[in-house]
C-alpha cells in the first residue's frame, strides 16, 4: 500500500466540501423536514459519505499495533514463531540503525538457549566478517564481553590440529585448533604463527621471590637422606622455614604445570651419584638433575621441572651413593 501524507488528505478533503458547495448552490429549497428525500438532501448525505471516507483514510494512516509476523517502526513488535526478513543488493547496508543518546543503537536478546545476536558470512570465497565492531573516536573499545562463564569462547578451526596450514591469514589472527591456541603475527599464505596455549604447553612463566618449599635435614615434611635405590615424593606447593613449617601457602598455585627451580645436594656419600626428578607419581629415570662425585660434597644446579596435578615431583637416587636436597623455587608456569 502507498504511503498517505497527511497534507494531501486534508487538501483532497478542502476540494471535496468545495465542489459540494457548488452542487447546493444550483438545488432549489426543499422542505427542511424532507431533506432526505430531496436532491439537496441526497447530495449533502453523499458529500457527507466521502468527506467522512477521506478521514477515515487518514486515521488508518496511522501506526497500528503490529500482528504477528509484521514488523512496524515506531511500535512495539511482536513477530510470535515467524522471523522478518530483509533482502537487499545495495553496496551499503542493508540496515543502518543510528542512537544519538549514549545508549544502543540495537540490541539483540534470546531469553531461550540460543543467541543474543548472530552474525554469519555465507560466502566461502569472499573475504569478510562475521560480526565487525569498530570505534570512529579517541575511546571506547569495538569489543567488550561480560557475564556468563566467559567472557569469550572460540571454537576450534576447521577440526585441524596444529596452526593454519593453508589459506591466506593476516597479522592479528587468533585461532583455536584441536592443539591449543595461536596468534598470526605476519601476514601470509598459511601465515606465520605462534602459540598462545595448549594442552602440552607449560603456560606463562610467573617469577617469585626465591623460596624454599622443601629441605630433607628439616623435621617436616618427610625428612632423612635419600640412598640409592629409594624415591621419595615431594610437593612444591608450600614456601617453608628451616624446621619445614608452612610460611607461604600456594605459593606455586593450583594448576601450576611446572617450576623454575634450584636443587641442592649436601653431606653426600659414596664416590658417584645422582639424582633424577620426575613429575610425581612416575619412578621411571629418563635424566639425572644432578650428580655428585664424592663424599661431603654441596652441589646446586637450576632446573625446569614438571609437576603433576597436585603440583608434586618424584626425587630418585641412585648411582651409589646418598645424599640430604633441597628445592628452592624461583618460578612457576601456569
Amino acid at each position: 500500500m502507498a504511503e498517505v501524507n497527511d497534507v494531501d488528505v486534508l487538501a483532497e478533503i478542502r476540494e471535496l466540501r468545495h465542489r459540494l458547495a457548488e452542487l447546493e448552490a444550483h438545488v432549489a429549497p426543499q422542505d427542511p423536514t424532507d431533506e432526505r428525500s430531496t436532491r439537496r438532501g441526497m447530495l449533502r448525505l453523499a458529500g457527507a459519505a466521502v468527506v467522512g471516507g477521506a478521514a477515515a483514510s487518514l486515521l488508518g494512516a496511522q501506526p497500528a499495533a503490529a500482528n504477528s509476523g509484521a514488523m512496524q517502526f515506531g511500535a512495539t513488535n511482536n513477530a510470535g514463531a515467524d522471523t522478518t526478513i530483509l533482502n537487499s543488493t545495495a553496496t551499503v547496508p542493508t540496515l543502518q540503525v543510528t542512537n544519538t543518546s549514549p545508549d544502543s543503537a540495537v540490541q539483540g536478546t534470546s531469553t531461550g538457549s540460543g543467541n543474543g545476536l548472530l552474525g554469519q558470512l555465507n560466502s566461502p570465497n569472499a573475504d569478510g566478517y562475521g560480526v565487525f565492531g569498530f570505534v570512529n573516536g579517541s575511546i571506547g573499545e569495538a569489543l567488550v564481553g561480560g557475564g556468563g562463564s566467559a567472557q569469550l569462547y572460540l571454537s576450534p578451526y576447521n577440526g585441524i590440529a596444529g596452526v593454519p596450514t593453508s589459506d591466506l591469514h593476516f597479522d592479528g589472527e587468533v585461532v583455536a585448533t584441536a592443539g591449543g591456541f595461536f596468534a598470526c603475527v605476519a601476514t601470509g599464505t598459511p601465515g606465520t604463527w605462534r602459540k598462545l596455549a595448549g594442552t602440552t604447553s607449560a603456560g606463562t612463566f610467573h617469577a617469585v621471590t626465591p623460596t624454599r618449599v622443601y629441605d630433607s635435614r628439616a623435621a617436616a615434611p618427610i625428612p632423612g637422606i635419600l640412598n640409592t635405590g629409594q624415591n621419595r615424593l615431594v610437593s612444591v606447593a608450600d614456601g617453608r622455614d628451616n624446621n619445614g613449617t608452612v610460611t607461604v601457602p600456594d605459593l606455586v598455585p593450583a594448576g601450576a604445570t611446572a617450576v623454575a627451580a634450584n636443587v641442592t645436594v649436601t653431606g653426600t656419600t659414596g664416590t658417584f651419584g645422582y639424582l633424577a626428578i620426575n613429575p610425581g607419581g612416575n619412578t621411571v629415570e629418563g635424566a639425572s638433575t644432578i650428580n655428585w662425585f664424592g663424599a661431603g660434597q654441596t652441589l646446586a644446579n637450576g632446573v625446569g621441572l614438571t609437576l603433576n596435578t597436585t603440583r608434586q615431583v618424584t626425587v630418585i637416587c641412585n648411582g651409589g651413593g646418598s645424599t640430604h636436597f633441597l628445592i628452592d623455587i624461583a618460578g612457576y608456569y601456569l
